[in-house]
Order: structure tokens, then sequence, then C-alpha cells
């Protein structure tokens, strides 16, 4: 149960299920896991380029942009 609770306070999203899962349902989620974080790496950092980094409300709304995108792929887990 520690594990998960510290694992939890890294996650930017939880994905519970109702039922127990089998192989299939494992292989099926990795996939989408795998899917997922190859797309946030094809989006790339998202800092503009050229510039000694981010203002704070650029890192402020890609973050916000990311968040968003890791919470709509949580529903199809």
């Amino acid at each position: 149960m520690r594990f998960v609770l510290q694992l939890s306070r890294l996650s930017a999203e939880v994905v519970r299920t109702r039922r127990e899962l089998n192989v299939e349902d494992w292989k099926l989620r990795m996939r989408i896991a795998d899917y997922t974080i190859g797309r946030v790496r094809l989006r790339g950092s998202g800092a503009p380029e050229g510039r000694g980094g981010c203002s704070t409300e650029e890192l402020e709304e890609l973050l916000s942009s990311r968040l968003d995108s890791i919470r709509k792929d949580a529903r199809r887990y």
C-alpha cells in the first residue's frame, strides 16, 4: 500500500479498475500507455525555441495542456 501512495504522488492521473484484469486486459492497457507516451514525445517539449527557456505563463500553459491530454487518454483505459 505504501508503494501505491508513493507512486500516486508522482502520477498525473490515477486509473482504477472495478474488476481483476486478465493478461489480455493488461496487454491492452500497456499498448495504450505506450501510445500515450509516444504521442507526448512526438509533440516535443513545447518549449519555445531560440530563447533561454519558457516564461512562467508559457510553462503553466504547457503543463496544463499536457495534463489535459493525460486526462483524456485516461478514459481509454
